[in-house]
């Protein structure tokens, strides 16, 4: 699926999120035409109260924007 903004993406609050491990922000981003999930956690405890940490996955071609990325600390 094509959003239609090469090099650019999105991320918006997650108000499905039901655990902490879950992503408090999800979104897409395009680079050079692929298209990737992204999944984003507010750092607690750091330095900077703005820092997140950010997960990026591939997106399938038959995919539509439904789910974030996979919680890599789920693993």
């Amino acid at each position: 699926m094509s959003y239609g903004y090469n090099n650019q993406g999105q991320i918006w609050p997650n108000h499905q999120k039901e655990k902490e491990t879950q992503p408090d922000f999800i979104g897409w981003l395009n680079v050079e035409g692929e298209e990737f999930w992204i999944s984003a956690w507010k750092e607690k405890g750091s330095a900077n109260p703005k820092s997140m940490t950010l997960s990026f996955s591939v997106q399938p071609k038959n995919e539509q924007l439904r789910e974030p990325a996979k919680d890599y600390r789920e693993e």
